[in-house]
């Protein structure tokens, strides 16, 4: 097949891949309205699927954010200002020596 023929081949399959797909939302939302008694109590139903889906991923970014502060608090505290402090607060407790 040239390629000239076939220029329009990938929008047409990605717009069959999206009617099929939209057929089969509309299909499985159908089955949701007769699970769930009717159209108010099937959006009611996503809406509280997708309130938890989010309130997952927001502890999911806490959880995240903390352990790449942590990881940079680590990172901080083992370098060189450490042991300069610490030897700082040797020399304070050392005995003075006498004259």
């Amino acid at each position: 097949m040239s390629r000239g023929r076939c220029r329009h081949c990938p929008s047409r399959t990605g717009i069959g891949a999206l009617v099929v797909a939209a057929g089969e939302l509309v299909h499985q939302f159908g089955r949701l309205v007769q699970g769930a008694g009717g159209f108010g109590a099937a959006q009611g139903l996503l809406r509280d699927v997708a309130s938890e889906a989010w309130e997952r991923m927001r502890l999911a970014m806490v959880r995240d954010t903390r352990a790449i502060a942590f990881q940079l608090a680590e990172v901080a505290v083992t370098g060189t200002m450490p042991r300069a402090i610490l030897a700082a607060i040797r020399r304070l407790r050392a005995p003075q020596s006498r004259a």
